[in-house]
């Protein structure tokens, strides 16, 4: 295929299913943009999220990043809840742990003054997959990261045991952007990393 990919611009793709294209080179699985929402179907599916802060399933789900945080940074340190959603169920869970927490989501927490700083660790708790423009994020992230800084992903990663026609993960039309390991690894190179961390659905870029 000659679109080339949004993260690595290969233009070494080849069709997976009818509606995604798999990068050869970075690896990256993008649903091709035909098939993408517009930004207002977008915000309103977004809006359709059950999100409580007292949502107990929901919260052992990202309990990996709640777990991580305070063994690795303390309340003077800042955090950034990027792509946080209408209600920023783990942001506010981390502020009453006693955290500073920032939020910013493009649709319900605009605000451009929170993209203006520095944060010692920024959390992307199933945000990356919604990434229509893997370069330009990854590279602002890296951006609003301090030197010793780090990024924490949640997402489900793709691997080639997974058979793909069948994989859940893909069906959400909100899904543009799939990330397998190799991917990461690219990005590790190319955006300013130093390392990746992946523990399952729990990923660590620093």
């Amino acid at each position: 295929m000659s679109i080339p990919c949004p993260l690595c611009k290969s233009t070494h793709r080849s069709e997976l299913l009818n509606q995604h294209l798999q990068c050869h080179d970075c690896g990256l699985i993008q649903r091709l943009p035909q098939f993408q929402l517009d930004q207002s179907s977008e915000r309103e599916r977004y809006l359709k999220h059950q999100m409580r802060d007292d949502d107990e399933g929901y919260l052992k789900f990202v309990n990996p990043i709640l777990s991580y945080v305070p063994q690795n940074f303390n309340f003077e340190m800042e955090g950034l809840d990027f792509g946080c959603g209408h209600v920023p169920v783990l942001g506010n869970a981390l502020i009453r742990k006693g955290f500073s927490m920032a939020l910013y989501d493009p649709y319900f927490f605009p605000e451009t003054e929170t993209l203006q700083r520095r944060y010692d660790f920024i959390i992307c708790c199933e945000v990356v997959e919604h990434f229509a423009q893997p370069d330009k994020e990854f590279r602002l992230l890296r951006k609003l990261l301090k030197d010793r800084g780090k990024l924490l992903i949640m997402t489900h990663l793709y691997d080639e045991s997974l058979d793909f026609s069948s994989w859940y993960y893909k069906n959400d039309a909100t899904h543009v952007s799939i990330f397998q390991a190799k991917t990461l690894q690219y990005v590790v190179e190319n955006f300013g990393f130093n390392q990746v961390e992946i523990q399952d659905r729990f990923i660590v870029l620093e």
